[in-house]
């Protein structure tokens, strides 16, 4: 976590206690070139995992991706978490038609997947309080670099992670002071009834 920032961002983040199986972006270790980086998920070069560059992006792509994948109960080891080539957007949408007999458009995937994570974060949120301030790394991360290895002397910089958080809300369109979802998103998500369930338990929400 200290060495690849996307990564320690998705763990941090995490919806399910520091879990590592839904943001966390294994294409962070497979050097992907500039070109299919911006062919497949239309971001920038991610081939550096010290980098702290369209980290963000990268992993809330995941989350998007990785979210459908688990609704549809698709094993991570025949997805793009491990391989790019392997069950696309564009694989789901067709299993989905072929299982269900209706057409569910590729753009959907990254919606419904949105989707679920907004409302894991919102469960968190009535559920135990979680927000932005849990979102932060342990000190060790920040004060204690790699020791050995290519990645010596990496560690957490914590002006660039909150750097990170601040790009991480803005596309999930959650609030960037509190990291919730804000009462905007949960509308446009169609969530109404979990908003009232937030009203109820915050009054100001």
């Amino acid at each position: 976590m200290r060495s690849h920032k996307g990564w320690a961002l998705s763990i941090l983040t995490s919806t399910k206690e520091g879990g590592h199986l839904r943001g966390a972006p294994g294409q962070e270790f497979q050097k992907i070139p500039l070109v299919l980086s911006k062919t497949l998920f239309n971001i920038d070069d991610i081939q550096d995992p010290m980098s702290y560059d369209f980290k963000p992006d990268l992993v809330v792509w995941q989350e998007r991706y990785k979210g459908i994948v688990d609704i549809m109960g698709i094993c991570s080891s025949i997805s793009m978490c491990m391989n790019v080539t392997l069950f696309t957007p564009e694989d789901i949408a067709e299993f989905y038609y072929y299982d269900n007999r209706g057409i569910y458009p590729c753009w959907r995937v990254g919606v419904s997947g949105g989707k679920l994570q907004t409302i894991e974060r919102v469960f968190n949120l009535l559920h135990a309080g979680f927000g932005r301030k849990d979102d932060f790394p342990p000190n060790r991360l920040i004060e204690k670099p790699v020791t050995r290895g290519c990645y010596k002397g990496e560690k957490l910089d914590l002006l660039k992670f909150n750097e990170m958080l601040d790009r991480y809300y803005k596309l999930h369109k959650w609030d960037n002071e509190t990291g919730c979802p804000t009462s905007e998103r949960l509308k446009e998500l169609g969530l109404k009834s979990m908003l009232k369930k937030v009203k109820e338990k915050i009054p100001d929400f």
